[in-house]
């Protein structure tokens, strides 16, 4: 940024002919620019699509390793049953993930 200040402040020529040069090249050079950094934008959106999904999965499998561990720790922690009847814990989450996984890849 300095240097198109100094480029102003040495002549007010200068800085009318860089003015008039930008005018007149943008429409030109701003087509070229933007067809050369379509490609990698794009490229970067899906990058970050797909690490988005791979958090997500992340997130999916954590929780249900929670939930599993909080299942067995509560059936470790549980009273014995009374007259002989078993316990079972609760079953992990499975159908929700699923859920979840078709959601998003909707």
């Amino acid at each position: 940024m300095a240097l198109l200040e100094d480029l102003f402040k040495i002549n007010p020529v200068t800085g009318l002919v860089v003015s008039i040069g930008v005018v007149l090249l943008g429409p030109i050079v701003l087509p070229v620019v933007g067809q050369i950094l379509r490609p990698a934008v794009k490229a970067a959106i899906k990058g970050g699509m797909i690490l988005c999904d791979e958090v997500l999965e992340i997130g999916e499998a954590a929780s249900d390793l929670f939930t599993e561990a909080h299942a067995e720790l509560a059936s470790e922690t549980a009273p014995p049953a009374v007259g002989g009847a078993t316990q079972h814990p609760p079953a992990p989450p499975a159908e929700r993930s699923r859920i979840r996984r078709q959601k998003s890849s909707t």
